[in-house]
């Protein structure tokens, strides 16, 4: 049987399948219902016509929907699968690496202080100073394996500029340095390790009274580090000045001479505040 209008109630003649072939007795009803609008969904409920009193209406039957616009739709029941919730698993968590090593030169050397041997005069030309700075330890795995050491002779501008000390803008080179020299450094392999708290050091030969001031850089196999922060000026200790030079003597009356000569080619580092004139008769 058909019907036109949803939710009219259609009867149907049940006739067990398979009756009387032998078949297990379980009764087996189907309809075809038609009038159903395409595309839309549907539950059914089956109530069974017998006698005189209304029989008991079933469960209802799983969503359907329709497939096709036809006059005559088959509706087959589909049954929704439940749906299960998926299991959270967190993210693995990556293992944490420490950073490598920055491959480099060395980190900056520490303020070079000097001192020097001889009080506050010296009788040699040449006067030997003590360096020494706070090392530089290496950000990668190579050593440090040396120091430059870089001694510059300060001019007397560059003393007059700072009042006597080094002014910090003013660059290391001429007219404000009279002359530099770099010193090389080795570092023993038992001193590589810059925790055991020895200090590097080195001994200069510097010109007695002159003033200097003194850079060192840190060296590994990646190249040299940035020079490090100026050392105060030091004043090597003063010593007597050179001899005259040029010494010429002319008669100039009777019983007078005239002498004229060149002053001493190095002072000492002090200016010539004197000269002394000695003779000696000589003997015929």
């Amino acid at each position: 049987l058909r019907t036109t209008a949803p939710g009219v109630p259609v009867e149907v003649s049940a006739a067990p399948h398979g009756a009387g072939r032998g078949a297990p007795q379980l009764p087996v009803v189907s309809a075809e219902v038609g009038g159903l609008a395409p595309g839309t969904l549907h539950v059914f409920r089956m109530q069974a016509d017998e006698g005189q009193e209304p029989q008991p209406v079933s469960e209802a039957s799983d969503p359907v929907s329709t497939k096709a616009p036809s006059e005559g739709v088959v509706c087959t029941a589909q049954e929704e699968p439940e749906s299960e919730a998926p299991e959270f698993t967190a993210p693995p968590t990556a293992p944490e690496v420490a950073p490598a090593p920055a491959e480099g030169p060395p980190s900056r050397p520490g303020r070079p202080t000097c001192a020097c041997d001889g009080g506050k005069c010296c009788s040699r030309r040449v006067v030997e100073a003590h360096l020494s700075w706070a090392p530089s330890c290496s950000a990668s795995e190579s050593p440090v394996l040396g120091y430059r050491i870089h001694v510059h002779r300060l001019s007397a501008a560059a003393l007059m500029a700072g009042g006597g000390q080094l002014w910090e803008g003013l660059a290391l080179k001429p007219p404000w340095v009279a002359a530099s020299f770099t010193k090389g450094v080795a570092v023993l392999p038992e001193a590589m390790n810059c925790a055991d708290g020895a200090l590097p050091s080195a001994t200069l030969e510097l010109k007695a009274g002159a003033a200097y001031c003194m850079e060192v850089q840190a060296v590994n196999r990646h190249g040299a580090s940035q020079a490090s922060p100026r050392s105060e000026v030091l004043r090597a200790p003063p010593a007597p000045p050179s001899a005259c030079r040029g010494l010429v003597v002319r008669r100039s009356g009777e019983g007078d001479v005239l002498l004229s000569w060149q002053p001493p080619d190095d002072d000492g580092g002090l200016p010539i505040e004197s000269y002394v004139i000695t003779s000696a008769p000589l003997r015929r």
